[in-house]
């Protein structure tokens, strides 16, 4: 009779403890995308970024904006490129923004994740002058690099991003 007791309280724990941490689950890790929208890359996977951003692919490039990219003003956050050509062996989006950017090898920092995904700081030449830029780099059998354009992305936010993978 005491075993059964044991046995009924270790069973009834677990199932206590099972529904505890799916309802964790539930409400800090499927709260933590809502109101982010899910950009989807045919032979690469998916990643999601803020709802009111605006998405849009060109010419091998995707073009992540605060709105449409066909209107004035607008301020770009994130470029990226599929492969096709590339600069000092780093692929870069081709855009008429990266006509004079230059990948200078130099590396700062960055961190991995269990997705695969990295991210971090390197420095490129833009126009001539060196700036650090914070990139995503989507590790898969294509090599698709995303570079944070502006500088006032957070790098939670950036972290986020990559980690939607």
């Amino acid at each position: 009779m005491k075993k059964i007791f044991i046995l009924f309280n270790i069973i009834l724990s677990t199932s206590i403890y099972s529904c505890f941490v799916f309802e964790l689950h539930e409400k800090y890790y499927l709260n933590k995308y809502k109101d982010w929208q899910i950009i989807n890359i045919p032979n690469i996977g998916s990643f999601k970024v803020p709802q009111e951003w605006n998405v849009s692919y060109e010419n091998y490039a995707y073009h992540i904006t605060d709105i449409p990219k066909d209107e004035e003003d607008l301020n770009i956050y994130i470029l990226g490129r599929m492969p096709s050509d590339h600069k000092n062996n780093k692929y870069l989006p081709k855009h008429e923004l990266f006509e004079n950017v230059e990948y200078t090898g130099n590396f700062i920092r960055g961190k991995g994740l269990s997705n695969s995904t990295f991210f971090g700081q390197e420095v490129y030449k833009i126009n001539g002058f060196e700036e650090i830029k914070y990139f995503i780099d989507f590790n898969s059998e294509y090599i698709l690099l995303f570079l944070i354009w502006n500088d006032s992305l957070d790098i939670n936010i950036i972290e986020k991003i990559a980690d939607s993978y």
